[in-house]
């Protein structure tokens, strides 16, 4: 489908959504935004839409997996869930100032990832700043490791996960400004994507030198394959650059137990103590936004 000449950025990014959502079989809420699309080109109205991120089973909640009948391969499936989450993001924005043809860079500093789940649970309200745009760029990966032993695991769909995170958002906003969304989509649906292979081999090489092994499983890691403990967690790690690359911990980590030496059982103190204060200091600006204290 062609664009209208005079067509916003909010319409073009609902007609882009609905074709993707139709695509993957994902028929209930492409009819919901063909609904949309009408509503703006007929009256200007964008409160159909906007409607769609409330309540259970609303937009927010959908997701994209070769187990729920959607039209995806288990390759696609990482792609496919990062594109339709900032899709979803984007059109949130967008909703809110529908008139506007904003560029690239003014997409990067607004746009949050998860700012359509964080207005429905402030009751409407908008994210903190510091939740809007692409606030991280950091590569960060998340997979298994054993609190008993410290054994650690990624997969290859853990490898396309992370390399979605860092690149589709930013493809997104510049198909935005230069009106190419449906190829965009396109493109990301096809792996047809500049230096993937050269991306996947650089994780790779990171996380074996960080002993983090690379498995093939689509459960969840129980018991150890080194200890058999059945002590696992989701484990997350940010991408270091350098010769070689590796993979750090981040800080919000549950710690290994007491079989972890001494210098990783204060490394993971501090990191316990770091992330309850950040915690609790966000609850507390919440907190003063929420009911405009100070």
């Amino acid at each position: 489908m062609l664009h209208h000449p005079d067509s916003t950025t909010y319409e073009q990014t609902l007609v882009a959504t609905e074709q993707f959502l139709r695509q993957i079989g994902e028929t209930h809420w492409a009819d919901w935004l063909r609904e949309d699309i009408n509503a703006w080109q007929t009256q200007r109205d964008v409160s159909h839409h906007r409607r769609a991120y409330g309540g259970m089973g609303s937009f927010n909640d959908v997701v994209i997996s070769d187990t729920n009948e959607h039209h995806v391969t288990a390759e696609q499936v990482p792609w496919a869930s990062c594109l339709f989450e900032w899709l979803r993001a984007l059109l949130f924005q967008l909703s809110m100032s529908p008139c506007a043809i904003p560029k690239a860079d003014e997409l990067r500093k607004v746009v949050g990832r998860h700012n359509s789940s964080w207005a429905v649970f402030l009751g409407g309200g908008r994210p903190a700043e510091s939740s809007q745009g692409l606030t991280d760029t950091e590569v960060k990966i998340s997979g298994f490791r054993c609190l008993a032993c410290g054994y650690a695991e990624i997969t290859s769909r853990d490898i396309d996960t992370a390399i979605a995170n860092a690149i589709v958002p930013i493809l997104l906003f510049e198909a935005c400004e230069r009106s190419t969304l449906l190829d965009a989509i396109k493109r990301v649906l096809a792996l047809e994507l500049p230096d993937l292979e050269d991306r996947r081999n650089r994780l790779i090489t990171a996380a074996q030198a960080s002993n983090v092994q690379i498995a093939s499983r689509e459960t969840w890691m129980r018991p150890c394959p080194n200890c058999r403990a059945d002590d696992s967690a989701i484990y997350r790690w940010t991408y270091v650059d350098g010769s070689p690359p590796k993979l750090s911990p981040t800080l919000d980590n549950s710690r290994l137990r007491a079989s972890a030496s001494p210098d990783q059982q204060q490394h993971y103190k501090l990191q316990r103590w770091t992330s309850a204060a950040r915690f609790f200091t966000g609850i507390r600006n919440w907190f003063y936004r929420r009911f405009d204290i100070l």
